[in-house]
C-alpha cells in the first residue's frame, strides 16, 4: 500500500520522502502463522499529523475520481482510504496523549 500510495503523492517530496523511508526500512516480524510475501510486510512509518492528513486527502480525491495506481489497475483503491483515514485517527489520538 505505501508503494503505491508513492505514485499518488510523486509531486509532494515532503510525503514522498517518509514514504520511501519506511519502505527502506526493515519490515516488523511477522506474527505466528502469517502468510504472505514481500507485499504484505509490516513497517515502521512515522508522519505527523498534518502529513498523515494530506495523504488521506490525496487518497479521498483519488478514489472519488476513480483514479488506479499501477498496482491497483482493476480493482481500483479499496482499502486505501480506510487505511489512510485510520492511520491519520491514530496519529492524532497519539499526539493528544502527548499533550
Amino acid at each position: 500500500m505505501l508503494q503505491q500510495t508513492l505514485e499518488l503523492v510523486a509531486d509532494r517530496p515532503d510525503l514522498e520522502s517518509p514514504l520511501r523511508k519506511a519502505l527502506a526500512g526493515r519490515p516488523l516480524a511477522k506474527p505466528q502463522g502469517h502468510k504472505g510475501g514481500e507485499a504484505t510486510d509490516m513497517l515502521v512509518l512515522n508522519l505527523d499529523a498534518a502529513a498523515a492528513s494530506a495523504i488521506a486527502k490525496r487518497v479521498e480525491v483519488a478514489v472519488a475520481e476513480g483514479l488506479e495506481t499501477s498496482g491497483t489497475r482493476g480493482r481500483g483503491l479499496g482499502g486505501f482510504r480506510e487505511a489512510w483515514r485510520e492511520y491519520g485517527e491514530f496519529i492524532n489520538q497519539q499526539q493528544r496523549q502527548q499533550q
